[in-house]
């Protein structure tokens, strides 16, 4: 294999792992407020409960459903809806 090749497989791979990295983040995470959604905790949580577990953590589950959502968004408008969103998932992240 001459050198060449071997740069390109590298290439290659390199662009594989990416294209997978952007499937996991657009299947995982919203697209409007950009926090992770219920597929990710499927994929990783039992590990990150594990791991907690394991370094004697506490650790809580969240699900939060938005039942006057809609309402919301109707009144307001669909970017007033997106804002809320995003200032609910930015104050759950920083606590």
């Amino acid at each position: 294999m001459s050198r060449n090749e071997f740069g390109m497989g590298k290439i290659r791979k390199v662009s594989s792992i990416i294209a997978q990295l952007c499937m996991s983040r657009a299947i995982c995470m919203d697209d409007v407020t950009g926090g992770y959604n219920w597929f990710y905790f499927k994929n990783h949580g039992e590990k990150m409960l594990e791991k907690a577990k394991k370094k004697n953590r506490k650790y809580a589950l969240l699900d939060v459903q938005y039942t006057k959502y809609r309402n919301y968004s109707t009144c307001y408008g669909g970017d007033a809806g997106e804002r809320l969103l995003s200032n609910i998932n930015g104050s759950l992240l920083s606590t």
